[in-house]
């Protein structure tokens, strides 16, 4: 599936989350953000790139407020300069003003209250009163469509508003602001409020999303379950995109220790950074906590590890949180429930609804599920349910669940396509290593978790002997290329570049080189894939070190 640079993928899909980056150099390109380059991109990984129609719908509201005078500043002025971020509840942008107010001690005070809240309704009518937006919100109400809630900054505090919307995943979705744009009568000035009242009221399926809903969390909990240890769905929260749920259960558990004691939560190794997650980290990690050097309230891991597909020794670090009393955390999302039973082994599971779980690139979804047997699951459960807000909009639940129905098949299906795969490229002689669970250095680690029948996963990455050779074999494969991965066609990224352009040395020591290659295995025919893989190797022939 070849498509155009910055064509969506899936083609023509307008809800699509990744953009087609065919040659190496396009990527380069992504990645300095060359302004050119990033004008002809159609759509975008949403936490990445704020998708075209949420910016079009921002920028209408923002317009709304400068002409209701809602952002005049004292002497009648308004900023010209400003920009608005939309979040799909109050709760999420007090966390970015609150951010935002924090990055920058330096800044002068007029400058810092410019950063404003704004709460938007279907009407037209504009409300800056942040705190009443919090404490007004039941969060046992379904999810208030009909309001969004903006985060208003000068040009000066871009970069961290933009870091604060990827890192959290708290911004709406693009069916979230069509919605607006084709039903809110403060947009759709064209048709009357009764009209537009009644069009929403009668055209909404709100009881099919919530069944939608409530099917994801069983379906969720089912695959999660084992024999002996069954998951209720009521354990299982679904969030808006997998960082939003990362996001909410590191929230909980700081909110959980509220010691004078700074509350540390390791992400992947994180915070204290054990990139590798080697034994010897491990080791480093241990003699911290055993000399009282290093103090954590939660370890929070993948399983495997992206993009090098390292798996954690699971056993141990189980070992230590229950001798050290930290939750240990886990992301499944490239390993999937499908291929491996991890539950019982660790607090809760984490888990990027978005990737492989739909399949379909075209809906980002999250979920926490706890595990009803761990020490601290009442007091994990009881911090979750009184802080979950649920702001999963509903079209998008309705696209996941009927995404999602066929997940096993087609994980397995994906799983065995990456297995041949991977050993093509291990045969060739212009690779000098394939990143991938079996065959791995921690493929033991991975089997002790893996399921009867289970697979390896749908992900690999390859580092090529020479640099050169990457970028030849990058431009000559034919499929989909650009970022995301977990998608039902096969998706290949320069991966460094797309995730650590300003950050190559530091990546590098990880073992995350500039000319690593990760490739997503889809579900199609795998003679074809086998043809395009063999095909693109071919292109490395001539390339020399």
């Amino acid at each position: 599936m070849q498509q155009a640079v910055g064509e969506p993928l899936p083609p023509a899909d307008r809800h699509a989350i990744s953009v087609s980056l065919p040659t190496w150099e396009d990527t380069q390109a992504w990645a300095t953000r060359d302004p050119g380059f990033i004008s002809r991109l159609k759509t975008g990984y949403p936490r990445f790139f704020v998708p075209l129609v949420v910016q079009d719908l921002a920028t209408r509201l923002l317009n709304l407020a400068v002409s209701r005078g809602t952002l005049c500043g004292s002497d009648g002025s308004s900023d010209s300069r400003l920009t608005l971020l939309l979040y799909s509840s109050a709760q999420y942008a007090q966390q970015c003003v609150e951010y935002l107010k924090s990055k920058d001690t330096a800044i002068s005070t007029s400058v810092s209250a410019s950063i404003r809240y704004l709460r938007f309704d279907f009407d037209g009518n504009i409300s800056t009163d942040l705190q009443q937006a919090v404490k007004g919100k039941d969060r046992r109400e379904p999810y208030r469509y009909q309001e969004v809630h903006g985060v208003v900054y000068p040009e000066s505090f871009g970069a961290n508003a933009k870091a604060f919307w990827q890192h959290t995943g708290y911004g709406i979705s693009s069916r979230c602001a069509e919605f607006w744009l084709d039903k809110a009568s403060c947009i759709q000035h064209d048709k009357t409020e009764t009209e537009t009242g009644a069009e929403t009221e009668t055209g909404f399926p709100l009881e099919d999303a919530e069944k939608a809903k409530c099917d994801l969390r069983i379906r969720i909990g089912n695959l999660l379950s084992t024999p002996s240890l069954c998951i209720e769905p009521k354990h299982v929260f679904l969030h808006q995109s997998g960082m939003t749920a990362i996001s909410s259960i590191a929230t909980a558990i700081q909110q959980l220790h509220t010691s004078t004691e700074p509350s540390k939560v390791i992400y992947n190794f994180d915070c204290i950074f054990y990139g590798h997650g080697s034994t010897s980290e491990l080791n480093t990690l241990e003699a911290g906590l055993a000399d009282n050097t290093i103090k954590i309230n939660a370890l929070i891991t993948e399983f495997p590890s992206n993009p090098l597909l390292t798996t954690p020794d699971l056993h141990r670090l189980r070992t230590l949180a229950q001798q050290y009393n930290f939750l240990l955390i886990v992301d499944d999302t490239l390993a999937t429930a499908v291929n491996v039973s991890l539950l019982p082994f660790c607090d809760a599971i984490c888990t990027s609804l978005t990737k492989m779980f739909s399949g379909h690139c075209n809906v980002m979804g999250g979920s926490v599920a706890l595990n009803p047997a761990s020490e601290s699951f009442s007091a994990l459960n009881r911090q979750l349910s009184a802080s979950f807000e649920d702001t999963y909009f509903p079209l998008d639940a309705l696209f996941m669940d009927h995404n999602s129905r066929d997940i096993i098949p087609r994980v397995s299906r994906a799983s065995a396509n990456a297995a041949r795969i991977a050993e093509i490229f291990r045969r060739h002689h212009a690779v000098a290593e394939v990143f991938y669970p079996q065959g791995s250095a921690t493929q033991r680690a991975y089997d002790r978790f893996r399921k009867t029948g289970g697979g390896y996963g749908f992900l690999l990455s390859v580092r090529f002997r020479v640099p050169a050779a990457a970028s030849a074999f990058y431009d000559a494969l034919r499929v989909a290329k650009g970022p995301s991965l977990g998608t039902n066609f096969t998706l290949c990224c320069a991966y460094t570049l797309l995730a650590h352009a300003t950050e190559m040395e530091w990546a590098a020591g990880y073992g995350v080189v500039p000319h690593l290659v990760r490739i997503s295995v889809g579900i199609e025919e795998v003679d074809g894939l086998v043809r395009a893989i063999g095909d693109a190797l071919a292109a490395t022939e001539d390339i020399r070190g």
